[in-house]
């Protein structure tokens, strides 16, 4: 068992204060220290939040049926399933392997992987929108995922949609963690499906085992001797709250942490030329990007949200914020795609234009907007820069941060002007990733099942609906790309919600001595594969 006094020792090893020139530490060999901001891990339900990272924290702890190469995003691995295969009608039969157990001790059979892929939507857990994206509803999942016998899935399509779709954004992702069903029955409250245990427990039967969270502070994974994979060479994984990024870099250069993942720009530019650390950029499929709300008196005008695009200083944010955190590319389906267009969107910091296209709209005079943001680098870099070229067209924009319940919790809610964000999909490599998350939204009354990025920002457009549909239905690839192209055209007619930053990259940094970790661009990084040298 983990003691307290262990973790103050651990506390006291890794303070921030710590005199700057003493002998350079050494992580034990076994274990695994990580540097990061805990500020958005509010919770260890894997199917309840799915913020940057909780999601890598998730995937320690909950196996998944597959997993993309994290080299190439368009192959799928075997984890808990075997093997699999598509019928003639379009099911998708999986055969699960028989040696996996829980934590618990639990075997993990196809019993647990159903009730883990009913839950999302029957518990309406934040998962609940990646199931809905291709048309389960808590009305129809239980019919169409089914178990037959103790170790075979049958997965039935809900629409005419391919369900290698599924299987790249759900069963590979965390929203796909498969959860112990006889614990989590065990220690449900009120058909709370066992949120409330989960929050603060461990369900699962990944390759680490959860000791102790304290929250805003640490987390510790201990070695899951009985995975299936057979034990990772770390014995244990801290992951240490770190938020200010500085302390981060300085903690990592003596060697008092392994791997940083929440740095400034400056912090890896000064990295990168430390041949004792690695810094990996890992280009994700989402983007940087400021979402705005079109239900907003001002912003619902699509000549407003156009002139925003213009009030973005692109190449100086490129140049001096966003180098590590995102390339250049401004077209709402990501770089090489299919369906992704071969050039990038012009787009350019053009202040007249802006000024002649609110002139247009009705506000020559300029307007108050609110930007909300979370604290840390990129986030907070591009709300400043926002706001400093925005006042030049005569727009004041107040800067609100917050932690990422509060931030993304008014987004849910839809209360909000402005956010600035990380996603837009892109967590898989088609491009209904991209279109069903950021423009994608059947239903924009509150009472919407899919509350997507489109819909909390409550961008609806009929046509444009049914134009995705036929899109993620067709088997043609040629086709599909035509209709993609169809589809990123009329939603530029539109006047989209977001303005494009650029194309996501997940920057994090590693000493040289530990190798086997392989940043993955969905945020399902492997830890349990590290090994040091």
């Amino acid at each position: 068992m983990f003691k307290s006094n262990t973790i103050a020792a651990c506390l006291l090893v890794f303070a921030v204060g710590a005199a700057p020139d003493r002998a350079l530490a050494e992580t034990p060999s076994d274990q695994l220290v990580i540097g990061m901001t805990l500020a958005n891990v509010l919770q260890m339900d894997p199917h309840d939040t799915g913020s940057y990272e909780k999601s890598h924290i998730s995937t320690q702890m909950y196996d998944r049926l597959v997993e993309m190469d994290p080299e190439n995003e368009s192959i799928l691995r075997p984890l808990l399933a075997e093997s699999w295969e598509f019928e003639e009608n379009g099911d998708l039969v999986m055969q699960l392997r028989q040696d996996a157990v829980f934590h618990s001790g639990n075997k993990v059979t196809a019993e647990d992987v159903v009730y883990s892929l009913h839950r999302p939507l029957l518990g309406a857990m934040n998962a609940s929108s990646t199931f809905r994206d291709v048309g389960f509803t808590p009305e129809n999942v239980e019919e169409l995922i089914t178990a037959e016998g103790d170790y075979t899935v049958r997965i039935r399509r809900p629409s005419d949609m391919n369900l290698v779709i599924f299987m790249y954004s759900a069963l590979a992702q965390t929203a796909g963690s498969i959860v112990d069903k006889q614990l989590v029955l065990e220690n449900e409250v009120d058909g709370d499906f066992g949120n409330a245990f989960l929050k603060n427990n461990d369900g699962g039967s990944g390759p680490f085992s959860l000791n102790r969270w304290n929250p805003n502070e640490l987390i510790v994974l201990d070695r899951f001797d009985d995975h299936w994979l057979g034990g990772s060479e770390m014995s244990r994984i801290f992951i240490m709250h770190i938020p200010e990024a500085q302390a981060q870099r300085l903690q990592l250069e003596r060697g008092d942490i392994d791997m940083a993942y929440t740095l400034s720009p400056s912090d890896y530019a000064s990295l990168d030329a430390n041949p004792d650390i690695d810094v990996q950029k890992v280009i994700g499929d989402g983007y940087y990007h400021i979402a705005m709300s079109t239900d907003h008196e001002i912003l619902g005008d699509p000549k407003v949200r156009l002139a925003l695009r213009y009030l973005v200083p692109y190449d100086g944010l490129q140049e001096s914020v966003m180098t590590y955190f995102s390339e250049p590319w401004h077209q709402p389906i990501s770089r090489g795609k299919v369906g992704a267009f071969d050039e990038d969107l012009p787009v350019s910091y053009d202040v007249d234009k802006a000024k002649e296209l609110l002139a247009e709209a009705g506000y020559a005079d300029g307007m108050e907007l609110e930007i909300l943001t979370l604290s840390q680098p990129p986030f907070i870099d591009i709300a400043t820069a926002f706001q400093e070229s925005a006042s030049a067209a005569g727009i004041d924009v107040k800067v609100t941060q917050g932690a990422g319940s509060v931030v993304y919790g008014q987004m849910r809610q839809r209360e909000f002007d402005l956010i600035v964000g990380r996603n837009l999909g892109g967590k898989y490599g088609d491009p209904h990733s991209n279109v069903a998350s950021s423009m994608y939204n059947p239903d924009n009354t509150e009472a919407s099942s899919l509350q997507n990025y489109a819909w909390r920002c409550s961008f609806y457009d009929e046509e444009l609906n049914a134009m995705i549909e036929a899109a993620a239905a067709e088997q043609d690839e040629s086709k599909r790309a035509e209709m993609y192209h169809e589809i990123q055209n009329h939603y530029e007619e539109l006047g989209p919600p977001f303005v494009m930053i650029g194309q996501r990259i997940d920057p994090f940094a590693v000493r040289t001595n530990v190798k086997g970790v392989i940043r993955h661009p969905s945020w399902t990084t492997r830890w349990d594969l590290a090994v040091k040298e």
